[in-house]
């Protein structure tokens, strides 16, 4: 999306912390969109987060993610969105 972005990540252990994971994220790709000109502040401050509790969920946000290029007209398919890590997903 060319103004804000869709990410789907798991905490991999027991006491992993996907705020502070999602804060060094904005912080490390801001200074390097800084770095390539884009003006600060890169992010928003608040972050919209969303617990999947089974397989469907995680299925659901998936679909929502690949999706969304298409609904916003900036793409005909999914897999034509060139910024898109699941080109392989099983359509």
């Amino acid at each position: 999306m060319p103004d804000h972005i869709h990410m789907l990540a798991f905490v991999a252990r027991e006491g992993g912390n996907l705020l502070s994971f999602v804060h060094a994220f904005k912080r490390q790709s801001g200074f390097a969109l800084t770095r390539l000109g884009k003006s600060a502040p890169v992010w928003q401050r608040d972050l919209w987060d969303r617990h999947t509790r089974s397989d469907a969920d995680v299925e659901d946000a998936v679909d929502y993610i690949l999706r969304n290029p298409v609904v916003a007209g900036l793409c005909e398919h999914p897999e034509d969105w060139p910024h898109s890590e699941f080109h392989g997903y099983p359509w």
